[in-house]
This record gives C-alpha cells, sequence and structure tokens, in this order.
C-alpha cells in the first residue's frame, strides 16, 4: 500500500456470546467487527483484503487467532467483518487479555486494542483512536463527519482543541497540490490552507484571494479605467418636506439714502367738505361814543291814557 495514504479506521466490537463475570466468560464464539476506513482523508469504497488476528500480548506475545487474509467489501467507508472463534480453543477467555490486530492491504493498524466488553477503536501510526468511547459518538455515518474533539499521538486533549497533534519524531502534512489545482478548488472556505508545489509556499484563503502563509502582502495594482456610466434612473417620489429653520438675526438699519427729485404738481383736488363753525370770540371792549346825531322831526301824537282814580 502506498505509505502517503493514510489509513483512518474507527470501529466497534459486538460480541455474540454469553458475557462472563471478568470480560467474557465462556468463549462469545462470534466477534462482528463494524468500522469505517478512510484513505487520503476520503471514505473507502470496493474490496479490501484485511486480516484479523487476536494476541494475548499489547505488543509482541501468542498468536490465539488469525482469519487468514479475507476479502472485505467497503461501502463509502463503511464495512463489516464476522469473526468465527469457534475453533480458538487456546483462548481463555476468563483470563487471557486479548488484543486485535488489524491489517488493511498488508498495513497493520496499530496499536493493538484490547478486546473488552464496551465498543472501541483502532487507529493507524498516523491516526487516533477514540478511547474505548463508541464511535457514533463521533461519527456520524450519515455524512461521515467528526463531531467532538480528535487527538493524533496524544496523551492529554487540551480542553480549548478540537484538533490536537502531538509528536517530537513527526511533522504535519497538509494537502500538497500545483497551482492550477489550487486555482480550481470550487468556493474555497476563508481560512482554507494549502500547500503549493509549484511555487513551494504554503496559502491561505482570505475569503477573497490566496495569501503566501507569513509572506508580506504586495502592493496593490493599479486602478484600472472606470467605466462608461450607466443610463440615469426613474426621479424617485417628491420627499416629505422638513422642518422650517429657525429665523435669523434682523441686520442693522441701513443709512438713508439721498432724496430723489421733486416731482411735478399734481391737478387740484376736490372741494373739500366744509369743515364745522368755530366757537365764537369773547365780547371785545366798548368803543367810544360817537357824537350825537340831529334831532328828528316830531311823531305823531300818541293816544290818550286812561284817566286817574280820583282821589277821597
Amino acid at each position: 500500500m502506498n505509505n502517503k495514504k493514510v489509513i483512518f479506521m474507527m470501529a466497534i466490537i459486538v460480541l455474540l456470546g454469553v458475557w462472563g463475570t471478568r470480560v467474557f466468560g465462556a468463549g462469545p464464539g462470534k466477534i462482528k467487527y463494524q468500522g469505517r476506513l478512510r484513505e487520503s482523508g476520503q471514505p473507502v469504497s470496493g474490496s479490501k483484503n484485511m486480516q484479523f488476528r487476536i494476541y494475548d500480548d499489547p505488543n509482541v506475545g501468542n498468536l490465539k487467532y488469525n482469519s487468514g487474509s479475507v476479502s472485505v467489501t467497503v461501502s463509502t467507508g463503511i464495512f463489516s467483518y464476522t469473526m468465527d472463534l469457534s475453533a480458538a480453543t487456546s483462548i481463555d477467555w476468563e483470563n487471557d487479555e486479548l488484543y486485535l490486530l488489524v491489517s488493511v492491504e498488508g498495513q497493520d493498524l496499530l496499536p493493538r486494542e484490547q478486546l473488552l466488553s464496551s465498543p472501541f477503536s483502532m487507529y493507524a501510526n498516523d491516526s487516533d483512536r477514540l478511547d474505548g468511547m463508541n464511535y457514533n459518538s463521533f461519527i456520524s455515518t450519515a455524512g461521515g463527519f467528526i463531531t467532538g474533539s480528535l487527538g493524533i499521538g496524544v496523551s492529554s486533549m487540551d480542553s480549548s482543541a478540537v484538533f490536537q497533534i502531538d509528536s517530537t519524531s513527526l511533522g504535519f502534512l497538509m494537502p500538497r497540490m500545483t497551482t492550477a489545482q489550487r486555482g480550481a478548488i470550487s468556493s474555497p472556505a476563508e481560512g482554507l490552507m494549502v500547500y503549493d508545489t509549484d511555487d513551494h509556499k504554503a496559502y491561505n484563503y482570505n475569503g477573497s484571494d490566496w495569501v503566501e502563509v507569513g509572506g508580506a502582502v504586495g502592493p496593490s495594482g493599479p486602478a484600472g479605467p472606470s467605466g462608461p456610466s450607466g443610463p440615469a434612473g426613474d426621479t424617485g417620489l417628491q420627499g416629505i418636506p422638513g422642518p422650517s429653520g429657525a429665523s435669523g438675526v434682523s441686520g442693522a438699519t441701513g443709512s438713508t439714502g439721498p432724496s430723489g427729485p421733486k416731482g411735478d404738481t399734481g391737478d387740484t383736488g376736490l372741494q373739500g367738505i366744509p369743515g364745522p363753525s368755530g366757537a365764537s370770540g369773547p365780547q371785545g371792549i366798548p368803543g367810544a361814543s360817537g357824537p350825537s346825531g340831529a334831532t328828528g322831526d316830531t311823531g305823531p301824537q300818541g293816544v290818550p291814557g286812561p284817566s286817574g282814580a280820583s282821589g277821597v
């Protein structure tokens, strides 16, 4: 198998038989192995040559069971295989500590995993296990996504990490591709990282362009010519009149201008209505007596008066 391919397998064990007081008690008869297989990050489909072996030691020990090379069908990464242990008479299910070693196309998936009465997982040298937890807690079989945290070579997972790799002898190898292949990635996510094998540089997608990791941002290119103006849009509706502004301060009175020339005399107006008589003035001082006039003619005889009364 190409050593550059990462084989990543998560599996659960289903024990078919009678449970004992320690782990299994009497032999389970059959063990059904179910798992998920990926190569180079992609789910595998097709037939794979696999081998299932059981030892009584995690590293060396005695071989207790060997399935031999068997062809196993894998569909979108999912496969299962039932190991018939009826002939494995050397296994002491009550006292032996048993470890399962699975090989895919001749590559051993290490380390060996102890057979216990609870589900567990297996991993290759550059993958990781699930520490005895049911893989359904981590894998959505419908979409093939890890829904929890994942550690590779980790003895203590950091609580703030969703993915952690610990190693003092190996490095992290990101996806490698040519410049053309990088440019052909459809709708790259912001933060996506790849290694360009043409210019031997790592790139990060910043949401609009591929930027060299750790490299300085180049100067902006010259602005292109302005495009032609588009047609004028329709006139919008008349907006609501705003409130009247405050009155300004009155300015100072200007100086009186020069008098204009005297105009022509107008026509005589109509006679006005006579005003009321004024009050009588005070009596003037009597004038001096004039000279006596001439004696006038004697007037006619007057009528005789009545007779007076007779004396006593």
